[in-house]
């Protein structure tokens, strides 16, 4: 994986991170990204025996991994498993907010009201309930970087899953109330989008009848011939949000084929530093 190189850059020895949604896909990387960069990660998610296999992978890689199961909804649960991570692996300096779902597929008229609602409930509530957990320690500390995995999709009109595109805007907008809130105690907060990569969520969706329906097979189409970025390219970029002094992006939406440094010498002039 391409992140190993990322560790000779600026090393997360010794530090403690989690990730949710970490048993597969986008998360799953990130993970084994952070590993290789020498952090400890806590991975979460609410398979636990996918998540041991996730956990076997890094180790097998030569990383430091242990599984937590838990559905980022249950605010008590979020609460006890966090704690179990603090005093099992040391305090927490990183957060992925990974976890997240797309469903339901369809116009609004047409899909249930309630798994609609549920996209939310994982998407913005899971991701304000796993900082909310976090803080504290980072406040304590007056160290610590949370990462959201937003999308475009928070700026497009997609008529066919409302609920995931609001999910993202409510959580970009989060992230830069949080930043605010924050900041002043040495805590950054980053909202990431990672770009169209192959994951089971893509290939679900590119499969659904109601997205080729409407929407056409370009999205197929693309992942059949290779049009999309490799995991290794997100994991990269999510990285370089964490190994180096990215303070003054903090609050910011940032898609992985942005440049993190270009973006903090622009921060930098704008603000006169």
């Amino acid at each position: 994986m391409g992140a190993i190189e990322i560790a000779a850059t600026g090393s997360l020895k010794n530090q403690v991170a989690v990730v949710t949604g970490a048993s597969r896909g986008l998360g799953l990387g990130f993970a084994r990204g952070l590993a290789a960069a020498g952090a400890t990660v806590a991975l979460v998610a609410r398979s636990s025996e996918a998540l041991i296999r996730a956990v076997q992978v890094i180790e097998y890689a030569g990383g430091r991994a242990a599984a937590y199961p838990l559905d980022v909804t249950d605010a008590p649960t979020v609460q006890r498993v966090v704690a179990q991570i603090e005093a099992e692996q040391g305090p927490i300096d990183i957060l992925v907010n990974n976890a997240g779902t797309m469903a339901p597929l369809g116009r609004d008229w047409e899909v249930d009201p309630g798994d609609w609602w549920r996209t939310l409930e994982v998407n913005v509530l899971g991701t304000f309930l796993c900082s909310h957990a976090v803080l504290p320690g980072m406040i304590n500390q007056r160290r610590g970087r949370i990462v959201n995995v937003s999308s475009r999709a928070a700026f497009k009109r997609y008529p066919f899953y409302s609920a995931y595109g609001a999910s993202k805007a409510a959580l970009t907008h989060l992230t830069a109330s949080l930043a605010e809130a924050t900041r002043e105690f040495g805590v950054q907060v980053f909202a990431f989008s990672p770009g169209f990569v192959r994951t089971e969520m893509t290939e679900s969706l590119a499969n659904s009848p109601v997205f080729r329906r409407h929407l056409g097979d370009g999205m197929r189409r693309a992942l059949e011939e290779g049009r999309h970025l490799p995991i290794e390219h997100a994991v990269e970029a999510l990285l370089m949000l964490l190994v180096d002094d990215r303070d003054d992006l903090s609050g910011r939406y940032i898609e992985v084929t942005e440049d993190a440094s270009a973006l903090t010498h622009s921060a930098g002039a704008a603000s006169g530093n």
